[in-house]
């Protein structure tokens, strides 16, 4: 059963938190990893190279020159393809769609691979919280080289959004700052080490369960009914 060592701000360690195998030990599979990092990596790219067809550029409105008589080639526009300054054939378009679908199962197991590994290969820290009173990069900072972390690639995980936490470290190269249900397999994967928030495994094993959870609704108030 694999554990992790819980560390204060100050860099202490407070206590020993076991987590359950079904989650953090499963078996890693490389090839299986790399796909969903590609398809990962796919999904957030956006398309920026775009050529113009023949219909798009601007010009051609006028025949060069008669169709017969003159000895040269026919052209019917000066924005044709085989022109300088034409349109290009089979050219980049921005609405191309680099997406890939990725299986719901498969996407879950594959962040239980990853991050299993990194605990195994004691690339994963624990704090108790992230409390920090005040922005403060110097105090963050601190903290960071008391755990052993700073100046390395490293993700911080917290339980839930940490406004204070975020833009003490946003101007930290090599840092990441997100939430427990934020962080996919790419996160861990572009990061040497990661620091996770005690209450953000609560979060994390609820990913690996498959459990949704559903925001609280208020109840519906009842019909109250007047007896004369």
């Amino acid at each position: 059963m694999p554990t992790l060592e819980v560390h204060n701000l100050e860099g202490k360690e407070t206590e020993k938190v076991n987590l359950k195998d079904k989650f953090f030990a499963v078996k890693f599979n490389p090839a299986l990893v790399h796909q969903i990092a590609v398809s990962l990596q796919n999904n957030q790219r956006i398309s920026k190279a775009h050529t113009k067809t023949k219909g798009e550029v601007r010009g051609g409105g006028k025949k060069p020159w008669k169709q017969k008589g003159t000895g040269r080639a026919r052209a019917g526009s000066n924005r044709s393809p085989l022109w300088v300054g034409g349109g290009i054939t089979f050219g980049p378009r921005n609405n191309r769609d680099y997406s890939r679908k990725i299986n719901k199962r498969v996407g879950v197991l594959v962040f239980s691979m990853v991050l299993g590994k990194k605990i195994s290969d004691k690339e994963v820290k624990m704090v108790e919280n992230w409390d920090i009173e005040k922005p403060k990069t110097k105090k963050l900072v601190d903290a960071l080289g008391r755990i052993g972390v700073l100046n390395q690639s490293v993700l911080l995980v917290a339980a839930d959004k940490n406004e204070n936490l975020k833009r003490a470290g946003r101007n930290l190269p090599n840092v990441s700052i997100k939430s427990a249900a934020e962080i996919n397999t790419l996160d861990l994967l572009t990061h040497k080490l990661a620091v996770v928030e005690k209450r953000a495994l609560a979060i994390l094993e609820d990913r690996l369960s498959g459990k949704k959870t559903k925001p609280q609704q208020n109840p519906k108030p009842k019909l109250q009914r007047h007896h004369d």
